[in-house]
């Protein structure tokens, strides 16, 4: 029976003190904001949310963070800004779990070698909090769709469904990134219930049917009509 192989770092201290980054980024997730503020927090797995994003608004700001902040995490050291995931209570403990469990031995050897750390000290975790700017004006005015912002709507979709496992279609994706799109910075996403994506979400279903008997018809044709070869002497 082959082993099972086991993660690295081994299993994820809930009860010890671990080290992260946090970075404060100005801007909304949505337009991927570059650079940002950050700095080296410990925290306890077995503590939650709630007590992390207590220690995250004791970090000095200017101006402070809006109390119902989100904190985004980034799941594996690859991960792009898009697909940072948001955190809740529910979800907090199995999305570092995961995070953990993809520490490799190499890097536990380098992290020993280069500065004498083990994984509880080497800044495994990192977290985002995106501040938005000028928060006054930010919350009556709509953007524009521009490209940067459909290509990150587009993104933050399908990274939503994926999580979800869920599916969209390409119609009600345009229509959901461009709505998203032109929202006020710091805003959350949006999937609303109402008769335009109702309706993108049926032709959807419509153009997947209509692909499906077009796939079936050139089937039938294939098995019908098969091409023959003469050779003339």
């Amino acid at each position: 029976m082959p082993s099972v192989p086991i993660n690295a770092a081994g299993d994820l201290p809930l009860n010890d003190d671990l080290a992260c980054v946090l970075t404060i980024k100005k801007g909304s997730i949505r337009d991927n904001p570059r650079g940002g503020t950050s700095k080296t927090l410990s925290f306890r797995v077995s503590e939650g949310l709630a007590v992390l994003k207590a220690k995250i608004q004791e970090t000095p700001l200017q101006p402070p963070l809006l109390e119902d902040f989100e904190v985004f995490f980034r799941r594996t050291k690859t991960s792009v800004q898009a697909s940072y995931v948001p955190l809740s209570s529910d979800n907090f403990t199995d999305q570092l779990k995961h995070r953990w469990s993809k520490i490799t031995q190499r890097e536990v050897d380098e992290w020993q070698q280069d500065a004498g750390k083990n994984p509880q000290e080497s800044n495994v975790f990192e977290f985002f909090v995106y501040q938005p700017r000028n928060r006054r004006g930010n919350t009556q005015q709509l953007q524009r769709a521009t490209a940067s912002r459909m290509a990150s709507a587009r993104n933050q979709i399908l990274a939503h469904h994926q999580r979800n496992n869920t599916q969209v279609g390409p119609i009600q994706l345009e229509h959901l990134a461009t709505l998203n799109a032109r929202l006020p910075d710091g805003s959350d996403l949006a999937f609303p219930n109402d008769a335009s994506n109702r309706q993108a979400e049926a032709l959807d279903r419509s153009l997947e049917e209509f692909n499906a008997e077009e796939a079936d018809a050139v089937a039938r044709r294939n098995a019908t009509y098969k091409p023959i070869l003469i050779r003339i002497i």
